[in-house]
């Protein structure tokens, strides 16, 4: 089933296209939202796309991407969240680097896989993020069950994903292991 809109078939949630812009020198505070509907295993959802980035002090930039998907006949009621957050820094080298984490959480049992749909937004917007800024960029995963989601059943489905996504478990000795972090992955300018 298609599902139109205005004479246009309803984009699917895996070929949503984001747009991000980043804070600059000439441009402190950037941000904006964006509302745009999509479908999802033949259901339709709302997407609300909220991004701001800010430079810090010491000149850093700084962002978060939110994500709030939610059913039409849902009302205002999340069915699952995707938040991003990066930081871009001076790497070892001098040069900058940015840093991406990430959280999604489904809420709705309604809809199975939603969260690692969501999920699977993650590498199409860090490689933008990298594409964009022309920066090298490292998204880092931390192990993150909930309350319904228990640690033996996120590494059930999560180890493989990442696996399958070329994400590398964290050396046991490095910083962003002893930060929390289980898997990387970096992701370098194609463009």
């Amino acid at each position: 089933m298609t599902i139109e809109r205005e004479g246009q078939p309803m984009p699917k949630l895996e070929d949503v296209n984001l747009n991000l812009e980043l804070a600059d020198e000439n441009k402190q505070r950037k941000g904006g939202t964006e509302i745009t509907s999509v479908t999802f295993n033949n259901v339709t959802l709302n997407l609300e796309i909220t991004y701001s980035s800010h430079i810090t002090p010491n000149d850093n930039t700084a962002g978060k991407v939110l994500i709030r998907a939610s059913k039409i006949d849902g009302g205002a009621i999340p069915a699952g969240s995707l938040k991003i957050e990066l930081l871009i820094q001076p790497g070892e080298d001098g040069r900058r680097i940015c840093f991406v984490t990430s959280d999604v959480a489904n809420y709705d049992r309604s809809l199975p896989k939603l969260g690692r749909a969501l999920w699977d937004l993650i590498p199409k917007l860090t490689q933008k993020i990298a594409d964009d800024n022309k920066i090298a960029t490292i998204h880092l995963v931390k192990k993150s069950p909930s309350g319904t989601l228990k640690p033996e059943k996120w590494d059930e489905i999560f180890e493989q994903f990442l696996a399958d996504r070329l994400y590398l478990p964290t050396d046991k000795q490095s910083h962003f292991k002893k930060n929390g972090y289980g898997w990387v992955k970096k992701y370098t300018p194609q463009k």
